[in-house]
């Protein structure tokens, strides 16, 4: 799909263990997404990710590494630069959402293991 990075997976694909992805954004993907971020390029993104199950929630962590150029907010120029980040997600089913409050503390350091 242009203009977007994800793949989907599902739970009984992590039946028999964490799964390892490595993606790499392809050029029309990069450009979709550079048009809709008002980003100038989209050089390079990447992403590295190990999926598990943990009853029926999923945990995502992986690390990202992307390089991009915008236009500088003062003279239009434009700017390339590079980042490199990890991240760390927990999905959860939507039906558990439902049913009670859910607390979510952005700032948490979660063991995710």
């Amino acid at each position: 799909m242009s203009g977007s990075f994800h793949r989907r997976v599902r739970h009984e694909d992590l039946a028999t263990g964490p799964l390892t992805l490595r993606l790499a954004a392809s050029a029309a993907d990069r450009s979709g997404l550079a048009e809709r971020f008002g980003l100038v390029d989209i050089g390079r993104l990447e992403a590295e990710m190990t999926v598990t199950a943990a009853g029926d929630d999923i945990l995502v962590s992986g690390s990202l590494h992307a390089e991009v150029t915008q236009s500088c907010v003062r003279s239009l120029e434009p700017v390339t630069s590079e980042t490199r980040d990890s991240f760390r997600v927990r999905y959860v089913p939507a039906r558990r959402l439902a049913e009670r409050e859910v607390e979510i503390d952005p700032e948490a350091d979660e063991d995710l293991e």
